[in-house]
C-alpha cells in the first residue's frame, strides 16, 4: 500500500465531503476559496485553509493559486479524485445547495442559481411509508390495500428494495396473492398493515431484479437525420445507439419514462416517443406496445 493510499483511507468521511466540494467548485465554478469552505460547511477560516492545504497535498497538479484571485484555479491536468465530477451527480447537488451542512435554506453555496418546475409528487401516507420501510430492513411481512382493489382484501407482500423514479415511488417486494416479485405503486395504497411474521425471501431469490440486462435504444426512425443527431447528442451513445444497463425488474418503469416507442414496428408518435427500443425482440423480456 503507497503513502497516498494508506492517507486516502485515514480521511474521515466529513473531511472528504469537504474534498469534493474543493473538486466540485474548482472544474465547474473555475475557482474555489477559503471562504467558499468556510461558510459551505460553517468552518473558521483556518479549518478551511487546512483543508486546502490537505487537498494541495494530495492532489498537487490539481489547483494553482491566482493572487488577483485570492483562491485557486484548476490546472489543465486537473483530475478529481475524491469526487465524480458527471453532470449525472454534479446537477442535482447544485440544483439542491447541499453539503454536509447546508440545507436547501442556506445561503447558495456554489454560487450557481438554480430552480426546478415542481411536479406534484405522487406519495402515500407518511404511515404508508414507515410501514414499509421498517418491513424492508426487518425483514418482515406486510398487508398493503390499493385503491381500485375489493375493500378489505389485502395483499401479502415481503418487500425487499425502495425504487425512485423522478417523483414516484415504488417497493420491489414478493407478492404472496401472486407467487410473484412485483413493482409496488406506494402512491396507490390506501392502507397498510404490519404482520409480526418474518419473510421468506429477499432479493437473492428475485431473478428479475439481479438479472441486468442492456436496452438499445436509438432515435425514433421517422424522425429526419438532423433530429435523429440532435436526440444521440443528449446521451452517452455508441455509434447509432444508446446503450442503457438496468435491472430487468426496472425496465418497464424505464422505459416509460424515457418515453420510449415499444412497438415491433415503431408506429408510435416520434414527437411524443423519441427513442425506439431496438432491441426489443432479442431480449424478448417486454410486451409493452
Amino acid at each position: 500500500m503507497t503513502t497516498q493510499t494508506m492517507m486516502f483511507s485515514d480521511i474521515k468521511w466529513h473531511t472528504r465531503q469537504r474534498l469534493l466540494y474543493i473538486e466540485v467548485m474548482a472544474y465547474y465554478c473555475g475557482l474555489v476559496t477559503r471562504s467558499d469552505i468556510a461558510n459551505a460547511f460553517r468552518l473558521s477560516d483556518a479549518a478551511a485553509t487546512k483543508d486546502l492545504k490537505l487537498y494541495n497535498d494530495l492532489a498537487p497538479s490539481n489547483l494553482v493559486y491566482r493572487q488577483n484571485l485570492f483562491g485557486y484555479v484548476p490546472t489543465l491536468d486537473f483530475a478529481a479524485m475524491f469526487s465524480d465530477l458527471n453532470p449525472r451527480w454534479v446537477l442535482p447537488m447544485l440544483a439542491s445547495n447541499l453539503t454536509t451542512n447546508a440545507t436547501q435554506n442556506s445561503p447558495n453555496i456554489y454560487g450557481v442559481p438554480c430552480v426546478s418546475a415542481a411536479l406534484p409528487y405522487r406519495l402515500p401516507e407518511k404511515l404508508y411509508v414507515a410501514q414499509i420501510t421498517q418491513a424492508i430492513k426487518w425483514k418482515k411481512k406486510l398487508a398493503i390495500f390499493s385503491i381500485g382493489d375489493n375493500p378489505g382484501e389485502a395483499a401479502i407482500i415481503e418487500p425487499h428494495t425502495l425504487i425512485s423514479q423522478n417523483s414516484h415511488w415504488y417497493a420491489r417486494a414478493f407478492c404472496e396473492n401472486h407467487y410473484e416479485f412485483r413493482n409496488i405503486d406506494l402512491s396507490h395504497l390506501s392502507k397498510t398493515k404490519q404482520i409480526d411474521e418474518p419473510a421468506e425471501s429477499d432479493a437473492n431469490y428475485d431473478e428479475e431484479w439481479n438479472d441486468i440486462v442492456t436496452l438499445e435504444l436509438a432515435p425514433h426512425p421517422h424522425l429526419d437525420q438532423r433530429r435523429q443527431k440532435l436526440i444521440l447528442g443528449q446521451y452517452d451513445n455508441e455509434g447509432d445507439c444508446i446503450r442503457v444497463q438496468c435491472r430487468r425488474a426496472l425496465m418497464d418503469i424505464l422505459l416509460k419514462q424515457l418515453a420510449v416507442d415499444t412497438s415491433t414496428d415503431a408506429s408510435l408518435n416520434p414527437d411524443t416517443h423519441s427513442l425506439y427500443f431496438r432491441n426489443r425482440n432479442a431480449l424478448n423480456v417486454y410486451s409493452g406496445s
